[in-house]
């Protein structure tokens, strides 16, 4: 069913024209191509009645709850990692590995899920969710299981959404997760390394590596004394997170040149050559005039 929609596929590949990511129901209408195709009777309401709440959260129009105030945690860094989520999935599926229909629903809501703890409660009065950073994992994991409990998923369900979020904080050793089943720790895995890839294969990534040190410095965490010396770090940052893709994940990353091979006739991995493609020139800008990185990084931000 994919190929019918190689006709959409723009004439220079690249992972950023593939999807309007700036609406998030263009990226709902995304993964539901990718679901039906791998379960073309599966029921997508759960997924779709979860996406509405998690946007409706972010905006502050969910009872209880302030908008969200996270310029790089946003709902832009949520969504993506929905659609990079789902890609992983059905790279997988492709390949042959059996994911049941309630097993991707409880990924893909996982994604949606994994950075719903940064959200104020309008009884908290934090000077920025971004202090929440320490404790948002746990929050996310609470806010989902009430959640998925109100709409009638089972126990297991919610546990298995609860070990795929934990294995988005770089703080939790994989080895310490009681995953249930190794399809569970798969989409652990897959979550873990959509949550990383989605990040540094935004176009504007460079652009919004301020807003992260804004976030870092709100948060009292980090250890930068300026921006730039988070910016000097991302290459290292990319070279521990492809580190951490290898050793701890398994390289589940490998599914997404499947995936784009079937869905856009595309063989290659286009979240890895959006990501080289900024390492290369953030070492070039580092190279040649570190003192005035501002002005190469030129990309409009959008939130």
């Amino acid at each position: 069913m994919l190929s019918d929609h190689n006709k959409d596929k723009p004439s220079t590949p690249q992972l950023s024209l593939l999807v309007d990511t700036n609406n998030p129901h263009k990226v709902l209408e995304e993964v539901k191509i990718i679901f039906l195709e791998m379960f073309n009777t599966g029921d997508f309401t759960l997924l779709s009645t979860v996406f509405e709440d998690v946007v409706a959260l972010f905006s502050g129009k969910y009872q209880g709850f302030k908008a969200c105030d996270t310029p790089y945690h946003n709902l832009k860094h949520t969504t993506d990692v929905f659609l990079a989520m789902a890609r992983l999935i059905h790279g997988a599926h492709i390949e042959g590995v059996v994911l049941s229909t309630t097993e991707t629903n409880m990924g893909l809501i996982a994604a949606l899920m994994h950075d719903v703890g940064y959200m104020q409660k309008n009884s908290e009065n934090y000077d920025s969710s971004a202090q929440l950073a320490s404790v948002h994992v746990a929050r996310s994991i609470d806010f989902m299981a009430r959640l998925l409990a109100q709409k009638g998923c089972s126990r297991d369900n919610i546990l298995a959404c609860k070990q795929a979020i934990l294995c988005t904080d770089l703080e939790t050793p994989l080895t310490t997760i009681p995953f249930t089943s190794p399809s569970g720790e798969l989409l652990g895995k897959m979550l873990a390394s959509a949550d990383l890839l989605a990040q540094t294969s935004d176009r504007i990534y460079l652009e919004k590596l301020p807003l992260l040190y804004r976030e870092f410095k709100e948060a009292g965490t980090g250890n930068y004394e300026c921006e730039i010396d988070l910016i000097k770090d991302a290459t290292i940052f990319n070279n521990r997170m492809n580190a951490r893709l290898t050793t701890q994940l398994d390289s589940v990353n490998r599914f997404y040149q499947t995936h784009f091979r079937l869905r856009w006739d595309i063989d290659t991995d286009l979240y890895r050559e959006a990501i080289d493609r900024a390492m290369t020139y953030l070492a070039s800008v580092l190279k040649s005039d570190a003192d005035n990185y501002k002005i190469h990084f030129r990309r409009t931000l959008t939130q």
